[in-house]
């Protein structure tokens, strides 16, 4: 997985200018990180990061992180690569996983609180997990 981040700031008030917010806030999330200077290098690590995300022995995500407004909104001249070139590079693509519409999975699906509990239930039960007595909050002054 591959993810081109234009940097910028994120807090209040509204700014066009850049720093590292976004890159920081997930800093120890597993992703691999580089920081690029111009377009060129944009462009030159994305083929990079293909072949460092997509090797069977790293399998990590990949953020190219390029100043926001700065890199995101200007226009500059990129030497392009021959796809025979990219094609020499980067090995062709073969998935690990794949989905199978046959073999549907489920992975981190959303489930409101009446249904999490109903589904967390038999699951506390075959562990031996007792619930708290439930509690109901008393008038103001009782708490």
């Amino acid at each position: 997985m591959l993810m081109i981040l234009a940097n910028r700031t994120i807090s209040a008030p509204l700014s066009i200018w850049n720093d590292h917010s976004d890159a920081m806030s997930i800093r120890d999330c597993g992703w691999v990180q580089f920081f690029v200077e111009n377009g060129q290098e944009v462009y030159d690590h994305v083929f990079v990061s293909y072949r460092l995300a997509e090797d069977k022995k790293v399998l990590f995500p990949v953020i190219i992180n390029m100043d926001g407004f700065i890199l995101s909104h200007v226009i500059e001249p990129i030497e392009l690569i021959s796809q025979e070139k990219i094609d020499q590079f980067l090995p062709p693509y073969e998935p690990i996983y794949r989905l199978d519409p046959d073999h549907p999975v489920t992975m981190g699906a959303f489930a409101l609180p009446a249904s999490l509990r109903r589904r967390r239930k038999p699951r506390r039960r075959l562990s031996g997990h007792r619930s708290p007595r439930s509690w109901t909050p008393g008038r103001p002054s009782e708490i």
